[in-house]
């Protein structure tokens, strides 16, 4: 699916273009910003994003993690990295002479509740002709990654909100994102008998649902059977291999791989009594504050008061009142306390590490401002 209105070329085939604009080191940092704060902190940051995931060039560049960079990324900046992303992770949209930008997918789960699944994706769906479903389905993961599918009893979403596929074989030269070389676990699914099993009677009787997508830069994504705990459970794997490792070198297409000793495809029949029994361990996506601007607030203040705390024997003159030194796009410390037994969620735990710092650096001006 391409991106909406007219945009930039995008993937490996757009990086014979002009000289860079950035050096190596700062395409690095420039493309590592973009995909954390386009995927996972445009809320907390108060970036404002359009159904589809678009964001403001000027909006986005004025943020303090953009703003810090060197040199300082302009539009030139982001439409090579846009272009030149080996992943396609990102598209630029240019609407009447203003430039917008998104992530193409891997959104955590907060912010992709604030999107319009069928502007940012496409859905796939038995028998339209305009979008035939794909032939090739893999979720790659490790060995550690397998134990814990087959404890839970199939795929979850875990803190994202999909769980990601490649529509591409293992190690194809053709493959853009949704499955990693290094893989050691394939876990091969049918688009089409999954659909076709959501759309049974006795499916359908039971209030479960399950849904496929494909993102602009062709991962195949499925948000797992909502009524079974968001897994797309291993009755409907349809292949599971382990990749060996071969000699030493050897590219992922030119790697052996076998059946999954030890596993066998269970009946829908078995999994459904397992689950409905309990016996099947699931993973629970982490719950979301209620607030988030309260969770991004409460992260913000703890990460002050910790820096504050740490620097007031060192430097105690210059040591400021946490809210003092708060940034102004997290607002003051959280004056209600949290619910017993609440925690940080997981999409937020990068927030306070990137506040101390910025606390850590206005504690460093003032320290080295003229009395």
């Amino acid at each position: 699916m391409a991106a909406l209105g007219a945009s930039v070329p995008q993937g490996p085939a757009a990086s014979a273009g002009p000289t860079p604009p950035l050096d190596p080191k700062a395409h690095k940092a420039l493309s590592h910003s973009l995909s954390k704060v386009l995927r996972h902190t445009a809320i907390s940051m108060g970036l404002e994003l359009d159904a589809a995931g678009f964001a403001s060039v000027d909006a986005l560049l004025a943020l303090p993690p953009f703003q810090r960079l060197r040199p300082a990324p302009n539009l030139q900046a982001l439409q090579y990295v846009a272009a030149t992303c080996p992943k396609q992770r990102f598209a630029l949209r240019n609407d009447g002479g203003r430039w917008f930008m998104r992530a193409n997918q891997g959104h955590n789960a907060v912010l992709a509740e604030r999107l319009d699944t069928d502007a940012l994706l496409q859905p796939l769906r038995l028998d339209d002709p305009l979008a035939p479903l794909p032939s090739v389905c893999i979720h790659g993961t490790t060995l550690a990654g397998w134990q814990a599918i087959c404890s839970s009893g199939g795929l979850h979403p875990m803190s994202r909100t999909h769980v990601h596929f490649s529509a591409r074989e293992f190690g194809a030269a053709d493959t853009i994102s949704g499955m990693r070389n290094s893989s050691q676990v394939l876990i091969s699914v049918s688009v089409e008998e999954c659909l076709r099993w959501a759309a049974a009677p006795h499916v359908r009787a039971r209030g479960l649902t399950l849904e496929f997508f494909r993102s602009a830069n062709d991962v195949l994504l499925t948000p797992g059977v909502k009524g079974l705990g968001n897994l797309l459970p291993s009755f409907l794997f349809e292949r599971v291999e382990e990749v060996l490792n071969g000699q030493r070198g050897a590219s992922a297409a030119g790697k052996q791989r076998r059946e999954m000793p030890g596993w066998t495809r269970p009946t829908e029949e078995e999994w459904m009594k397992q689950f409905d029994s309990g016996q099947l361990q699931a993973t629970q996506q982490p719950a979301a504050a209620a607030n988030e601007e309260f969770a991004a607030r409460a992260v913000a203040a703890a990460a002050a008061a910790f820096s504050a705390a740490a620097s007031s024997a060192a430097a105690p003159s210059a040591a400021a009142p946490a809210s003092a030194v708060m940034s102004a796009r997290w607002g003051p410390e959280p004056t209600s306390r949290p619910p017993p037994g609440w925690k940080v969620p997981p999409h937020l735990a990068h927030v306070a590490d990137e506040v101390a710092k910025e606390v850590a650096a206005e504690k460093a001006a003032a320290a080295e401002a003229p009395k």
